[in-house]
């Protein structure tokens, strides 16, 4: 809980990055290292194994379905719909 504690509330800066592993820039590491950079394909296989063992697959389907940063943000604990996505009244 405490590594989890520490990735939701770490600095996240905007500029674009280097990754040292794959040459690629990004703009947030926990993103890039978590769901783009090659480097770290392996691992996401064996998440995805993981993830096989305890999801239904039409759950395991969807987790994969979403885009890099939502992927990561459910990782992290983040609900399944969306945060923001509330209706107008709530946001007077």
């Amino acid at each position: 809980m405490l590594v989890i504690a520490r990735l939701w509330t770490r600095l996240v800066t905007l500029e674009n990055q280097l990754c040292l592993k794959c040459n690629k820039t990004y703009q947030d590491e926990l993103v890039h290292v978590t769901c783009e950079c090659p480097s770290t394909l392996a691992l996401r296989y064996q998440l995805t194994d993981s993830l096989a063992s305890i999801l239904l697959p039409d759950e395991l389907i969807r987790a994969l379905e979403l885009d890099s940063v939502s992927q990561t943000l459910r990782f992290l604990g983040a609900p399944v719909e969306p945060i923001f996505d509330m209706p107008t009244e709530y946001c007077s």
